[in-house]
C-alpha cells in the first residue's frame, strides 16, 4: 500500500496510515528515552497510523524482526496493547466502516 499511496488520510485528516517518512519519524520518536519512564518499550511494534485521540495503530514484531499481519492498538492512557484487525487491508475497511473500537 506505502509503495502506491505513500500513506492514506481518512476523514478530518486523520493518519489511516502514515508516509513512510512519518513511520519512520513517529517511531524513532516513541522510542526517545523519554518515553521509557512511563511506557513499556515499543521495540516489538512498528507504528504506522493514528486513531485521532492519542492511540496508534501498530504491526506486531517478532524477535526476529520481522513483522506480523495482525494490527494493534496502543493505548496511550493506559499502555495497553489491544488486537484490531488481521491484516492492515481488514483495517483499513474496518476503520472506514467504523467497526474498530478502541
Amino acid at each position: 500500500m506505502l509503495l502506491e499511496t505513500n500513506g492514506v488520510r481518512a476523514i478530518y485528516d486523520l493518519g489511516l496510515i502514515w508516509s513512510v517518512d512519518r513511520i519512520k519519524n513517529e517511531n524513532k520518536h516513541y522510542r526517545d528515552d523519554h518515553f521509557q519512564e512511563y511506557y513499556m518499550p515499543f521495540d516489538n511494534l512498528i507504528f504506522f497510523g493514528e486513531s485521532g485521540i492519542g492511540d496508534l495503530f501498530a504491526f506486531p514484531v517478532t524477535g526476529e524482526g520481522l513483522c506480523r499481519d495482525d494490527v494493534f492498538v496502543w493505548n496511550h492512557e493506559n499502555d495497553s496493547r489491544k488486537w484490531v484487525a488481521p491484516s492492515v487491508s481488514k483495517y483499513v475497511e474496518w476503520s472506514l466502516q467504523g467497526k474498530i473500537k478502541i
